[in-house]
């Protein structure tokens, strides 16, 4: 490297995608995300969380007293486990209490 050279580095930023949560059925619980975006507590009945292309989002659904936690639908979720979404797009899920 004898002379000068000059060099140009290109930045392209990562797409923001939007999670909505809907909780739905008779009883309460809270829903909350890892990482840090939703967290849809007792009187919340949805809510939108921004995250990155491509980052993996893991909602736990806690039941209120005297509910319980009947399940996942959406952004392919199922079952009454965590739920995970990877943010390929924009993702809706439902948690459904009763």
């Amino acid at each position: 490297m004898g002379e000068p050279h000059s060099v140009e580095a290109l930045f392209a930023e990562i797409p923001l995608l939007d999670l909505q949560l809907t909780k739905t059925g008779g009883g309460q619980g809270s829903v909350k995300s890892k990482p840090t975006g939703v967290a849809c507590v007792y009187s919340c009945n949805s809510s939108v969380a921004t995250f990155h292309e491509g980052e993996e989002v893991t909602l736990t659904a806690t039941p209120g007293a005297g509910s319980t936690f009947a399940g996942w639908s959406g952004g392919g979720c199922t079952g009454t486990g965590t739920c995970t979404v990877t943010m390929d797009e924009a993702a809706e899920v439902q948690a459904s209490f009763e």
